[in-house]
C-alpha cells in the first residue's frame, strides 16, 4: 500500500498535477481531519499520568454513600476518566476496549465494576485514583445542597447516554 501511494505522488509531482508544497499544505490537512476522527470514534488513548500510588493515597474524602445514594443515583460512577499505567499494569480495573485506556462502562453507562444492585464497587480496594480522590460535595452536577440533601437539576444530564 505504502508503495503505491508513493508512486502514485511521485507520478503526480512528475506530471506537474501536484507541488509538494500543496502535498504537503493537504498533508498536514488530513492529519488534523483524521486525529479529530480518530479522537472522536475512540481510536486514540488517554492515560492518566499520576506519580501518586494509588495504594498510598490516603486523602479520600468521608462520604457517607450508602445513605446518599439513592438520591444521587451514583452519578459518581458514570463520570468517564483515563486510567492510570498502574490500573492498567495490574489488571483488575477494566477499561473501555474502543476508548483505550479509559475507565469500562456498561450500555447503561455506569462503570463496568459498580454492582447495581448493591450499589457497591466490585473492585474497591483496587478502585482508580480518581475513585479514590473524587469529592462530590461541591459537584454542582450532582448537588444543589450537599448538607440538605438537595440533589442538582442537572443531575440528569450526567444520566444522558
Amino acid at each position: 500500500m505504502s508503495a503505491f501511494a508513493y508512486a502514485l505522488i511521485e507520478l503526480l509531482v512528475e506530471k506537474g498535477l501536484l507541488t509538494e508544497e500543496e502535498l504537503n499544505e493537504r498533508k498536514q490537512e488530513a492529519g488534523k481531519r483524521l486525529v479529530e476522527k480518530f479522537t472522536g470514534s475512540g481510536m486514540g488513548a488517554e492515560i492518566q499520568e499520576s506519580k501518586i500510588d494509588k495504594y498510598d493515597f490516603d486523602e479520600s474524602p468521608r462520604i457517607d454513600c450508602e445513605n446518599r445514594v439513592h438520591l444521587c443515583k451514583a452519578a459518581c460512577c458514570r463520570l468517564r476518566f483515563p486510567l492510570s499505567r498502574q490500573d492498567i499494569e495490574e489488571g483488575v480495573v477494566k477499561w473501555d476496549l474502543a476508548h483505550p485506556y479509559l475507565i469500562a462502562r456498561r450500555a447503561d453507562g455506569y462503570c463496568n465494576h459498580l454492582d447495581g444492585e448493591k450499589r457497591q464497587c466490585t473492585v474497591y480496594e483496587h478502585r482508580p485514583l480518581p475513585c479514590r480522590a473524587y469529592d462530590c460535595r461541591n459537584d454542582q452536577r450532582t448537588w444543589m445542597d450537599f448538607e440538605n440533601r438537595v440533589v442538582s437539576p442537572e443531575l440528569e444530564k450526567l444520566f444522558q447516554t
